[in-house]
């Protein structure tokens, strides 16, 4: 009986407010400039440079290692084994 009491005090401490809604931060545009490349998508990337801002720009080959540091600022450019673009995103 004892450690049932307690359970119950316990228990209470983890109920949610119902009055109150819980807001979600929205991610902030990471500005490397993707998504005004979007439509090169398929193109050479031969036939395209990058010119961003800040000048970070990493064109990946296919099968390539790449460091796994995320730098929101950095344009990443995917090419194909046919040396098209296939994928543009920041990090």
């Amino acid at each position: 009986m004892r450690n049932m009491f307690m359970c119950c005090f316990v228990l209470a401490g983890c109920t949610l407010n119902p009055g109150k809604a819980v807001e979600l931060d929205t991610p902030p545009d990471e500005g490397c400039g993707a998504e005004h490349y979007s439509d090169l998508i398929g193109e050479p990337v031969a036939n395209h440079s990058f010119d961003t801002e800040n000048g970070k720009v990493r064109i990946i080959p296919p099968n390539s290692a790449v460091t796994m540091d995320h730098r929101p600022d950095r344009l990443n450019v995917d090419v194909n084994v046919n040396a098209d673009i296939a994928r543009l995103w920041c990090g």
